[in-house]
């Protein structure tokens, strides 16, 4: 067995110990995934099946739209702050976000009953793995691709801003023949008018 001097042993370690670099990401940066998705929630792209699929091009999983057709409505959307980054995953915080209810598929809004506010976390993470649409409607497949940021997971909820949700109620509302829909949307809308000013913390 060959001995070694003490500083090839120490520079073999310092190799050995080295961290990982990180593999060459093509595409978008961590915040500017998160801050496109904060976007979509903000102007109520995630309200369109269009939309919902945009954003699926932005996840680790695509996702179908929730079957209940639920809306979160939240209060204006608030700034990103990154508290973790590692080679392969990056954290940000949107702070100050007023969950104020939900409005349901006949239109009708139900308030959280909460005054506080709360953090939306976005996780990114580093990935050569990728779902694509199949062809003519057929069902998504993973498949591997260049190392791109996706945000961690899959979407579930469709976010709204006030102002957003607005907009949406009123199209429906416009859309409509039934009596009871058409009025539970100006009761909505009356609501989140009275929410339009909901501070931003």
């Amino acid at each position: 067995m060959r001995l070694l001097s003490l500083p090839l042993v120490a520079f073999l370690l310092a190799g050995t110990l080295a961290p990982a670099q990180a593999p060459q990401a093509q595409g978008k940066g961590p915040r500017e995934i998160a801050e496109e998705y904060k976007q979509m929630k903000a102007d109520g792209s995630l309200l369109t099946s269009e939309g919902w699929n945009r954003a699926n091009q932005l996840f680790l999983r695509p996702s179908p739209p929730p079957a209940d057709h639920v809306i979160a409505v939240t209060s204006q959307r608030g700034e990103l702050d990154e508290r973790l980054k590692t080679n392969k995953r990056v954290e940000l915080d949107e702070w100050g976000i007023y969950n104020l209810g939900t409005i349901d598929s006949m239109l009708r809004f139900k308030s959280s009953g909460k005054s506080d506010w709360g953090v939306y976390v976005y996780t990114v993470v580093l990935t050569d793995k990728h779902w694509e649409p199949g062809p003519n409607g057929a069902p998504w497949k993973e498949v591997n691709g260049p190392w791109m940021w996706k945000l961690d997971g899959a979407q579930s909820v469709r976010w709204a801003t006030v102002d957003a949700a607005i907009r949406y109620v009123k199209q429906m509302r416009d859309k409509a023949t039934d009596h009871s829909l058409k009025r539970n949307a100006d009761n909505t809308i009356a609501i989140l008018k009275r929410l339009e000013g909901t501070p931003r913390r």
